[in-house]
């Protein structure tokens, strides 16, 4: 089998994690031999397949997969043993051996249970920042009509105040009479 550009740096990258050693451009371009050019390329291709995943200042590690999920079920019988189902195999354990196997689990369920959280904590803010977007925006908008509103009474009063003056001198021109000396 032939392996390819992206199957060396993967595999490098994988090498140097098991080896507690940093995956970095320079580390890489050490161990595979290949230009900064064909590992940057090749590292793209890896992050967008989540084979790796960046870690820090430009270092990187692999994304362990794992197959497919098969079905699950537990069964908890009328004499209290417990009959777990995964895929093709079954499980049957006693009460007592329930119990330790809840109890050895509790690490993957508080795990489960804070991912939950922090996934739900994301929605909430991503939800937040949504609603702040939105009220910037009616802001702006009110901030604007507010504006013209203001601007186009300056203009009536500019005008009213323009016509009173016109009145005002059209008024005392012909309502005064002019003083005879004598």
């Amino acid at each position: 089998m032939r392996t390819t550009v992206k199957d060396r740096v993967y595999q490098a990258i994988v090498d140097l994690h098991n080896a507690n050693r940093a995956a970095s451009r320079q580390a890489l371009a050490q161990v595979t031999g290949l230009k900064f050019s064909q590992i940057d390329d090749q590292v793209k291709i890896l992050k967008d397949d989540r084979q790796i995943r960046p870690v820090v200042n430009g270092t990187f590690e692999p994304v362990h997969q794992f197959p497919p999920n098969r079905a699950m079920s537990k069964t908890v019988l009328a004499d209290g043993s417990v009959k777990i189902e995964l895929g093709e195999q079954c499980l049957e354990m006693t009460p007592s051996e329930a119990r330790v196997v809840g109890q050895s689990l509790q690490g993957e369920a508080m795990e489960l249970a804070a991912i939950r959280g922090e996934r739900q904590v994301y929605d909430i803010v991503a939800g937040l920042r949504e609603e702040l977007r939105v009220a910037h925006k009616r802001l702006h908008d009110l901030g604007r009509t507010v504006g013209r509103i203001q601007r186009q009474r300056q203009d009536d009063l500019f005008e009213g105040s323009a016509l009173l003056s016109t009145d005002e001198r059209r008024s005392h021109g012909t309502s005064q009479k002019p003083r005879q000396s004598g």
